[in-house]
């Protein structure tokens, strides 16, 4: 209710709803009711501290992801002590998406400096508006728009400190529950006939 009603105090929700905010809820509690994860319902969802704007042009960022953040924040430690004091650390997160990865390292880890690529257009106008509320880490992100490796600069080559990546890994022949299936962009899932 909060969500959509934008109460911040929960003292408030004593108070009489708003016939708008009671329509809204309509609205939203049937587009759940037909399906649609509650993250895009909601257009928004958590991860490692950050507030992200999500939908339908990206996966839901889960849990293992959060996983995957932190290993990538492990690997962007050792880096930096093993180079000079003040030296940045350069990552790579190839495919992207909403951005969760690279933005959670570049919010965590002062020293990162990164490099966010995708195929999508969609996806990256996603993460570009998730890269407008990081605050000050944002000006450590850069996002380029293309395939994996080929996307980032050449001067970068051999470069970079960590690379990471949740690329598509679901076989095209292995069923999903509807909820992925019909909801979420098969082109970050499906990984071919035999997946990854």
């Amino acid at each position: 209710v909060a969500a959509v009603s934008g109460i911040e105090d929960e003292a408030e929700l004593d108070l009489p709803a708003i016939p708008r905010h009671l329509a809204r809820l309509d609205v939203l509690v049937d587009r759940r009711l037909a399906g649609e994860p509650l993250q895009y319902v909601l257009g928004r969802w958590p991860f490692r501290g950050l507030d992200l704007m999500i939908d339908r042009r990206v996966l839901i960022p889960r849990p293992e992801t959060e996983v995957v953040a932190g290993y990538a924040l492990e690997e962007c430690n050792r880096a930096a002590a093993s180079q000079p004091l003040g030296e940045p650390v350069h990552v790579a997160d190839l495919g992207c998406g909403s951005g969760a990865i690279g933005l959670a390292v570049a919010a965590e880890h002062p020293a990162a400096r990164v490099w966010c690529t995708d195929l999508s257009t969609d996806a990256l106008a996603v993460a570009r508006a998730n890269l407008a509320g990081l605050g000050l880490p944002a000006r450590r992100v850069s996002l380029v728009e293309g395939s994996w490796f080929s996307a980032l600069p050449a001067c970068m080559a051999g470069r970079f400190d960590v690379v990471v990546s949740n690329p598509p890994y679901v076989a095209d022949s292995e069923s999903l529950p509807p909820e992925v299936a019909d909801w979420e962009p098969q082109a970050a899932l499906r990984a071919g006939p035999r997946g990854t």
